[in-house]
C-alpha cells in the first residue's frame, strides 16, 4: 500500500470523491516531510544560430553538470539540462525519461483553459501543484474533447513539442528537450497568458531552483518511484529575456531515495549554474530567443458532438479515476 501525503483538498463540492482518489496517484504536488562525469546522452537536434559564436553552449552546460554531480557525489546524484531558443534545442546529462511528475500540470492547465476551465482551478494546481485541482482540470478537458491525453498531446505539437500522457498523468513522458522547446514558446501561447502569469506566484516552499533565478518562471514536479526507489525532482522553466523574447529550460536531478532531501539543494546549483550559462550565451549570442508570436491553431472545443461524447466522457471520469488510483498505488510513494 502507498503512502501519499497531499496538499489538503480546497475545492468543495466541485470535485467528487473519485476524483480525490485519482489525485492521489499524481505525485510531485505534495509538500515534501524535509522540504528545504556526466552521461553524456545528447539530444541529437543541434542548435543553429545565425553567425559563427566562440561559445560552446553544450560544453558549458556539461561543465555545470560535472560540477553539480561533483558536489552532491555521496549522494549519487545525476543532472541532465535543456535549452532551446527560435533555431532548437540544446540538451546534455539525463534527457527526461523519468516521469514528468508535475510539470505536466502546465500544458494540462492550458488544455484546460481553452475549454474555459476556472483559473481559481490554475491558481491551485499551478501555485501550490494541487493535485484535486490538476485532476479537475484534466476531468474538464475530458469531458469536453473525450480524451484529455490527445488533446493535450495536440497542444505540445502545435508547438513543436511531443509527449506520451498516460493516467495517471504524473507517469507521462516528456523528455526534457520537448520541455525547453514547449517553455520557449510558452508567453506566445494565447491561452497560456494566466498560467505564464502564475508560474511566477508559486508558494514560498516551492520556490527553489528555477524559480528563484531573476527573469526565470518555473513549474516543479517529483516524485519517488517504489520500482526503483529513485527519487527525481524536475522543472520546466521560461527566461525572460526582455523585450518580449524568451528562452525555454528544463532540468531535472535523480538520485536514490534516502538521498531525497539533497535534491533542492542539489537544484538550486544547477539551476544557478544553468543561468550563468544562458546568460553568457545570450551575451555571446549563441542563444536566439523566440521573440516573435506567430499565431497558432488552438483546439476546438467540440460543441456539439457533444453531448453524447460529453456525457460519455463523465462516465470514464469515474470509471478511470479508479483504476489510476489503483495503479498508482502500485507504482509510486510521493513525499
Amino acid at each position: 500500500m502507498i503512502r501519499t501525503t497531499m496538499t489538503p483538498p480546497r475545492l468543495g463540492a466541485s470535485l467528487t470523491a473519485v476524483s480525490l482518489a485519482a489525485c492521489a496517484a499524481v505525485t510531485g504536488c505534495s509538500r515534501p516531510d524535509n522540504a528545504p562525469g556526466p552521461m553524456e546522452e545528447t539530444d541529437h537536434s543541434v542548435m543553429r544560430t545565425g553567425q559563427a559564436s566562440d561559445y560552446d553552449i553544450k560544453a558549458a552546460l556539461n561543465e555545470v553538470i560535472r560540477g553539480v554531480e561533483t558536489d552532491f557525489e555521496d549522494y549519487e546524484i545525476r543532472a541532465g539540462v535543456a535549452v532551446a531558443d527560435s533555431t532548437g534545442a540544446v540538451q546534455v546529462g539525463l534527457r527526461g525519461e523519468e516521469p514528468t511528475w508535475s510539470t505536466v500540470k502546465v500544458p494540462i492547465a492550458i488544455a484546460a483553459l481553452r475549454d474555459g476551465a476556472s483559473s481559481d482551478l490554475v491558481d491551485l494546481a499551478i501555485k501550490e501543484s494541487d493535485n484535486d485541482a490538476a485532476y479537475a482540470l484534466w476531468s474538464h478537458v475530458r469531458w469536453n474533447e473525450g480524451d484529455a491525453g490527445q488533446a493535450v498531446k495536440k497542444l505540445l505539437a502545435e508547438y513543436d513539442s511531443r509527449g506520451e500522457l498516460e493516467e495517471p498523468f504524473g507517469y507521462s513522458t516528456w523528455l526534457l528537450k520537448d520541455q525547453a522547446v514547449f517553455g520557449s514558446h510558452l508567453p506566445c501561447i494565447p491561452e497560456a497568458e494566466y498560467v505564464y502569469e502564475v508560474m511566477d506566484q508559486i508558494v514560498a516552499w516551492q520556490d527553489n531552483g528555477l524559480d528563484k533565478l531573476p527573469d526565470t518562471r518555473a513549474k516543479g514536479g517529483w516524485g519517488l518511484s517504489e520500482e526503483d526507489n529513485s527519487y527525481t525532482h524536475r522543472q520546466l522553466g521560461v527566461r525572460d529575456t526582455g523585450n518580449g523574447g524568451s528562452v525555454g529550460l528544463a532540468i531535472e536531478v535523480t538520485m536514490p531515495g534516502v538521498s531525497a532531501e539533497q535534491a533542492i539543494p542539489a537544484l538550486n546549483v544547477l539551476a544557478a549554474g544553468v543561468d550563468r550559462v544562458v546568460t553568457e550565451a545570450l551575451d555571446a549570442g549563441t542563444l536566439k530567443p523566440v521573440e516573435e508570436c506567430e499565431p497558432k491553431p488552438t483546439s476546438a472545443t467540440s460543441s456539439v458532438s457533444s453531448a453524447a461524447t460529453a456525457t460519455g466522457a463523465r462516465s470514464s471520469v469515474t470509471m478511470t479515476s479508479g483504476a489510476s488510483s489503483s495503479t498508482a498505488s502500485t507504482r509510486t510513494s510521493v513525499r
